[in-house]
């Protein structure tokens, strides 16, 4: 590991598990040692659905509302991490389905084993976030 070297940080699924106050060092620590065109990777799921679609899957979350999305963006731009693109879940599906006209249309490219999650991922997004 070089600090100055150019580094793919991924983060999946990481914000919701953290408290808001830790966001902040997180994305201080990252950026600080990260090199130039580095890049960051989040699920972020969108406080003002997040904390439903988590109750349906059963999974309690020991503070009352996450984060918008807004403000992981916000704090990661104050931390440095300048470039944000969003991606929600359902677009990538339109992307990567693989167009076979079998009768499942929700296989991936390339690997007719992969199938839609069970789980409904409308309140997720991916964000890239690049120095």
């Amino acid at each position: 590991f070089e600090q100055h070297d150019t580094i793919d940080w991924i983060a999946e699924g990481l914000i919701a598990y953290l408290e808001p106050h830790q966001h902040l060092p997180l994305f201080e620590m990252t950026h600080h040692n990260s090199g130039p065109q580095s890049r960051m990777i989040l699920t972020v799921m969108d406080g003002s659905s997040g904390s439903q679609n988590f109750q349906r899957m059963g999974v309690h979350i020991p503070w009352k509302k996450l984060s918008s999305l807004q403000d992981v963006i916000r704090t990661a731009q104050q931390a440095g991490w300048n470039q944000v693109k969003i991606v929600h879940f359902d677009e990538l599906y339109q992307t990567y389905c693989c167009g076979c006209n079998c009768e499942d249309e929700s296989h991936i490219v390339g690997n007719h084993n992969t199938r839609r999650p069970p789980v409904d991922l409308s309140g997720y997004v991916l964000v890239t976030l690049e120095k």
